[in-house]
């Protein structure tokens, strides 16, 4: 199970995507690029209004992160306090790590070559 994770309130989400638009900004990811996304149902009725479930996904820093199994250079590690990120100045570009994240966390930066992926 994951030590950490973003906790998404259900009753006050609106769906806006602005935890994305945070995302980006705060960890300066490149276009095209994500490092968590919302992902939403809906529209589904719910008291007789419509509504939507929505849930915001982040890197979920597995405890056995198949991504940092998959990386052959070491780039993609997991810290000591669990957190999985890339180091980038290790990284060949191969997208080993993206291939083996089932929830496609990691993301390719096609403006410099390079996995990105870090602590959100």
């Amino acid at each position: 199970m994951s030590k950490y994770f973003i906790h998404l309130n259900q009753k006050r989400c609106i769906s806006c995507k602005a935890c994305e638009v945070h995302c980006k900004v705060k960890n300066k990811v490149p276009p095209g690029a994500k490092l968590g996304q919302l992902v939403s149902l809906g529209p589904v009725e719910k008291q007789g209004k419509p509504s939507y479930v929505s849930m915001f996904l982040p890197c979920f820093h597995c405890e056995n992160p198949w991504c940092v199994s998959a990386c052959p250079t070491g780039a993609m590690t997991r810290r000591e306090d669990g957190i999985v990120y890339v180091e980038r100045s290790l990284c060949v570009g191969c997208k080993a790590c993206v291939l083996a994240c089932p929830w496609k966390v990691p993301q390719w930066d096609e403006l410099n070559g390079q996995v990105i992926s870090k602590f959100i």
